[in-house]
């Protein structure tokens, strides 16, 4: 029988267990991958607008804005025999499995059915997504969390390479056989974590713990952040909305942008980000390495220049195999700022607020997921459809203007950590 893995709050970084933790964030990557895929084409053949499609296709993001936060805070606070986050992940990502089986039938009940079945299926992966990721924060020290998000990002990563390679040929063989995998995958899932990860009940320390009593609540959190004498939180979190706008908009937008101003196909716009997309997740982990080695903030601020960059060169090019050669610029810079971010955003908070504070930077990042693609998108109606990047790349040099004024979210010392 396999060994659990524990982890301690003085012990080191261990590739081995956060590669083991990061299948639970690939089973994520592989069911959104076929969702956001597979899902739009049913749903086109039962209503007629392409614009209540992209309503519905939000749903995800909506109810990760409502879930996400309050089961992170929630968890902060839960004890079982299962462990602190463990008990949500097997219960939300089942619930989706069982769900994600059934979609493709209900496609056949019709709209309301199929409306029905999605929105239960979102809501079990809400509820297993921000505990999947405090729990990276559980097992890990302070000053290894850019190196194990790194490694969280690249197996998300892998999850959506999975899901794009097998997706079509299973798709060949029967149009709901997709559905099925991705079902598979978040039925086994939570129970290998299970029998692999032991979760710890005692917590590596962050630059903040202090002894206080633990606030309970995202919406503490936010208080705290808000109100707190020092404002490199909400700085943060401000930058945090702010480059996600940039890079929601732009890649929703994209295939779009790809249709009226550069005379390709949404399938070659597609094409044309995997040279972005692609470097994202291949620098991943050499994004955390630079993170703990020259800090956080200016490995953001690093690759918040870079990513702001690319899109400065982009926006005159209209010969797509140049801009295949710029866009893993962009990546690297992407891959900095996303791998580098959710680290900061912990150590603002004590150990046991791991899921209230990943509480609030999915309020951020969620809510700029949301706005970002109709603000950018309602820009180009006014300016014209050829100022995307420059809008993003505007919206890159705001963050980067927050990002130079923030001070805390850097890993806690080592000689500040409690003896054992």
């Amino acid at each position: 029988m396999q060994t659990a893995v524990s982890a301690k709050a003085d012990q080191a970084f261990s590739y081995r267990r956060t590669f083991l933790l990061g299948t639970g964030f690939m089973s994520v990557s592989v069911v959104w991958g076929i969702y956001n895929t597979f899902l739009p084409p049913i749903y086109d053949k039962l209503v007629s607008s392409t614009l209540l499609v992209g309503l519905i296709m939000t749903i995800d993001n909506i109810l990760a804005l409502v879930i996400q936060p309050w089961v992170g805070a929630k968890s902060d606070r839960t004890w079982t025999r299962f462990g602190r986050r463990l008990p949500y992940v097997m219960v939300g990502m089942p619930l989706a499995g069982v769900l994600l089986l059934g979609l493709p039938t209900a496609a056949t009940w019709g709209l309301g059915a199929l409306l029905l079945f999605t929105v239960g299926m979102n809501i079990g992966m809400a509820v297993s997504r921000t505990p999947i990721v405090s729990l990276m924060a559980d097992l890990t020290p302070s000053r290894f969390r850019s190196s194990a998000n790194g490694v969280i990002n690249l197996m998300g990563g892998v999850g959506g390479a999975i899901a794009l390679f097998l997706g079509r040929p299973l798709e060949s063989l029967n149009p709901a056989y997709p559905f099925y995998f991705a079902a598979v995958v978040a039925l086994l899932i939570p129970w290998f974590l299970r029998l692999v990860i032991k979760e710890p009940r005692e917590l590596p320390p962050t630059a903040a713990d202090d002894g206080e009593e633990s606030i309970a609540t995202v919406a503490g959190a936010l208080r705290a952040i808000v109100f707190g004498r020092d404002k490199s939180g909400l700085l943060l979190l401000f930058a945090i909305f702010s480059w996600f706008i940039a890079f929601a908009g732009s890649e929703a937008l994209f295939s779009l942008y790809g249709q009226r101003v550069l005379g390709i196909t949404p399938g070659e716009a597609g094409q044309t980000l995997l040279f972005l997309v692609g470097t994202v997740i291949l620098f991943a982990v050499p994004a955390g390495w630079i993170g703990q080695r020259v800090g956080r903030r200016r490995a953001i601020m690093a690759g918040l220049f870079l990513f702001g960059l690319m899109f400065l060169i982009l926006w005159p090019l209209r010969d797509v195999g140049l801009i295949r050669l710029v866009l893993p610029v962009g990546g690297v810079g992407w891959s900095l700022v996303v791998v580098n971010s959710l680290p900061m955003v912990l150590e603002l908070g004590r150990s046991s607020e791991a899921g209230a504070y990943t509480g609030t930077y999915y309020v951020a990042s969620m809510s700029a997921n949301i706005a970002g693609p109709p603000l950018l998108g309602g820009l180009m109606d006014v300016l014209g459809d050829g100022v995307l990047f420059l809008l993003s790349a505007l919206f890159l040099g705001i963050a980067l203007v927050l990002m130079s004024f923030v001070r805390r979210g850097e890993a806690a010392e080592a000689a500040a950590r409690p003896a054992v």
